[in-house]
C-alpha cells in the first residue's frame, strides 16, 4: 500500500528545519546562551587588557635590546666593505699636505655619514631624542618648528652639518692639545670627532678617568673605561650597548696609540 502524500507545503527543507531546532534550542537555553556570551565577552576584554599591558612591557624591556640587533647587524653587514672604517685613517706619505688634508676630510665625512645616515625629517635617535639630517640633534627652539616627522629643508640639513662638524672638528683639536705628543695623531682626531658629534663636546663628562687615562697614556685603560661601566667591571657601558659600532671605531684609535 502506498503512503499517502503529504499535504503541498506540508514538508520543510533542510534549512528550516535546522533554524526550527536552533530556535527551540535557544528558547530553551536563551538565557545560559547569552550568560555564557557575557562571560566570553568579559574574557576577551580582560584578555585584550593584559596583553596590551604584557606588549607594553615587552616594548620596554626589548627596545634597548632590538636598537642593540640592528647595531650588530649593521656592523655585520658593513664588514662587506671591509668595514672601510674598521682600520682607520691611512696616511698617504707621497700626498702633499693639501692632499693629506683633503684626504682626511674626505674619510671623516665619509666616516660620520656612514655611522650618522642621512634623513630629510625628524626622526628619535638611540635614546628618543628628536634628531634630523645627519645625526643632528634638534634644540628646543628647532623642535617647535620641526616636530617628530616633519621633513627638513636640504638647506637646513647642510647649514646644520656644517655648524655641528665645525665644533666636533674645533673641539677635537683641542682635545688632542691636551693629550700633547701622539703615535697615530690623525686616528685619535677622528675618533675625537666622531665622539664629540655624537655625544657633544662634553663628552669626557661621561667618562672621566677614561680621559685621564689617556692623557697619562695608560691606552689600555682607556679602553677599559669606555667599553665597560669602570675598568674590570665586564660590564658593558651604555655608549657600548647603544652603539657598539662607535664605541668599537673609538677603540680602535686608542689601539692605534699602543701598537
Amino acid at each position: 500500500m502506498q503512503n499517502e502524500e503529504e499535504p503541498e507545503g506540508s514538508k520543510l527543507t533542510v534549512k528550516e528545519q535546522l533554524l526550527e531546532t536552533l530556535g527551540k534550542l535557544y528558547e530553551e537555553g536563551g538565557e545560559s546562551i547569552e550568560n555564557l556570551y557575557d562571560e566570553v565577552v568579559t574574557g576577551v576584554d580582560t584578555f585584550t587588557d593584559f596583553a596590551e599591558e604584557k606588549a607594553r612591557e615587552v616594548y620596554g624591556e626589548g627596545k634597548k635590546g632590538l636598537l642593540n640587533v640592528k647595531e650588530e647587524a649593521s656592523s655585520q653587514v658593513s664588514g662587506v666593505e671591509g668595514d672601510l672604517f674598521g682600520s682607520g685613517y691611512n696616511i698617504d706619505i707621497e700626498a702633499t699636505p693639501e692632499q693629506e688634508q683633503a684626504n682626511y676630510n674626505k674619510y671623516t665625512a665619509d666616516h660620520l655619514l656612514d655611522r650618522e645616515g642621512f634623513r630629510d625629517h625628524v626622526y628619535p635617535d638611540n635614546l628618543d631624542k628628536p634628531t634630523g639630517g645627519i645625526g643632528h640633534l634638534l634644540t628646543a627652539e628647532e623642535r617647535k618648528k620641526y616636530p617628530m616627522g616633519s621633513e627638513i629643508p636640504e638647506e637646513l640639513i647642510r647649514s646644520w652639518y656644517t655648524k655641528d662638524t665645525k665644533k666636533s672638528k674645533a673641539a677635537a683639536l683641542s682635545q688632542l692639545e691636551e693629550l700633547g705628543e701622539l703615535k697615530d695623531p690623525r686616528n685619535l682626531q677622528a675618533a675625537l670627532e666622531s665622539v664629540n658629534f655624537q655625544m657633544g663636546v662634553n663628552w669626557r663628562t661621561k667618562f672621566p678617568t677614561a680621559w685621564e687615562h689617556m692623557k697619562s697614556g695608560n691606552w689600555d685603560g682607556a679602553e677599559q673605561e669606555i667599553r665597560f661601566t669602570k675598568e674590570g667591571s665586564g660590564t658593558q657601558s651604555d655608549w657600548n650597548l647603544q652603539t657598539p659600532t662607535r664605541v668599537r671605531d673609538f677603540v680602535q684609535a686608542l689601539r692605534h696609540q699602543d701598537n
